[in-house]
């Protein structure tokens, strides 16, 4: 099992790898944190609201991060709010 910070580490570098597609459809997705296993990711701009919303997110980032680390039970996307 990892530590907590090697594993947001990881997490964190993952996301940066897909942040290129999702930010070249005017989204973005970031990481919140990381407790009791719950992984929290907030996403903006054009994702809020895409039709493509599950198939990126929940089918993808959620069930990607599930599969490659045994330590996440879950995946919630928060909504970035507006300052």
């Amino acid at each position: 099992m990892k530590d907590t910070q090697t594993l947001i580490d990881q997490i964190r570098q993952e996301l940066d790898s897909i942040k290129t597609f999702i930010n070249a459809d005017g989204g973005d997705v970031n990481f919140v944190s990381l407790k009791d296993g719950v992984l929290t990711l907030e996403i903006s701009g054009h994702c809020i609201g895409c039709m493509s919303f599950d198939t990126t997110y929940t089918y993808g980032i959620k069930a990607n991060m599930m599969q490659v680390h045994p330590e996440i039970k879950d995946v919630i996307f928060t909504l970035k709010k507006s300052v």
